[in-house]
């Protein structure tokens, strides 16, 4: 981008584009003696300047620079989503493999995700190994239990609410959508959210915009949506209980996590893990031999997962 333009001058463009996400790289343009104002627009993010007039293979110069710095951010997103799905679930199995490499791949595309599983099952940790390895990483990270409240109670929480919305409401409040502005919320049993808030969570997906109980006007959120569920949100969507435009709006990646007697092979691998936690933890010698244990517990059912 140029620096000076009419209507909108480079500055604002570039605050413009810093404010999205993903941010791409913004090239600066400037005329001789603004040196200055180029300055200022690389401690206000631009990836780079140069002046007019300028030799092509100066541009292509810089352009290639920008597309490797990119290629190289790409790598590691997803490289942190490796690291924090290595560090949160502990596996060896084929199907665990296949569900890392799904969610590695999803994590920086900035999708709305949908993660399904039996309870115990590891849904909140894989949704915060996605959290982890996207481009919102540092930014903030909200759960919410949609079983967790009343619907009068739960659309207060999700969208906030405005001072004196109702008895108690003694002060305005932003809810955890707005808390959760510029990163992500993850919704736990989605399938248990009203109907009602169904709705209106289908609009913030649409829009982008939210509005407070006692509110008229509507604000823009910029939110990445994590929704984890144990219900068959399909065979809910034919029994009339759940929306099915919300549910395609969920769907756009699915990640169904195994329970653990499609995957017996990590059942030693999670019985090691929290023998040595729990022997570190309670000042006890490990167990010198553990194979008649893991023997016993590879033929288990295991109905509450990990």
């Amino acid at each position: 981008t140029d620096l000076r333009m009419p209507k909108l001058d480079g500055m604002g463009l570039l605050a413009r584009l810093s404010a999205g996400t993903p941010v791409p790289r913004v090239v600066v343009i400037t005329a001789h003696g603004s040196e200055r104002q180029a300055v200022a627009a690389m401690k206000a993010g631009a990836f780079d300047y140069f002046r007019k007039p300028f030799e092509m293979e100066e541009l292509l110069a810089v352009v290639r620079r920008a597309v490797e710095s990119t290629r190289l951010a790409l790598e590691n997103e997803k490289l942190r989503c490796e690291l924090s799905l290595s560090r949160s679930l502990v596996f060896t199995s084929e199907a665990m493999r296949r569900l890392a490499l799904l969610a590695g791949r999803a994590a920086p595309r900035d999708v709305t995700v949908l993660i399904s599983g039996e309870s115990g099952t590891g849904k909140e940790r894989l949704a915060e190994a996605i959290a982890a390895g996207s481009r919102r990483a540092g930014r903030p990270f909200v759960r919410f239990n949609c079983a967790a409240l009343s619907p009068e109670l739960a659309e207060a929480e999700l969208f906030g609410h405005a001072r004196g919305a109702f008895t108690g409401a003694v002060r305005a409040r932003a809810g955890l959508f707005g808390e959760a502005d510029t990163g992500t919320i993850l919704l736990d049993e989605i399938g248990e959210l009203a109907q009602p808030l169904q709705a209106k969570l289908l609009r913030a997906l649409q829009s982008g915009e939210i509005r407070a109980v006692g509110e008229e006007r509507e604000r823009k959120v910029d939110v990445r949506l994590l929704a984890a569920t144990n219900a068959d949100l399909e065979a809910e969507v034919k029994r009339g209980r759940f929306r099915e435009d919300l549910f395609y709006r969920l769907n756009v990646v699915h990640l169904r996590v195994p329970p653990l007697r499609e995957r017996p092979e990590d059942v030693p691998l999670l019985v090691r893990h929290f023998l040595d936690r729990f022997a570190e933890r309670f000042g006890t010698s490990p167990i010198a031999n553990a194979e008649p244990l893991l023997s016993s517990l590879l033929g288990r059912p295991w109905p509450g997962n990990v």
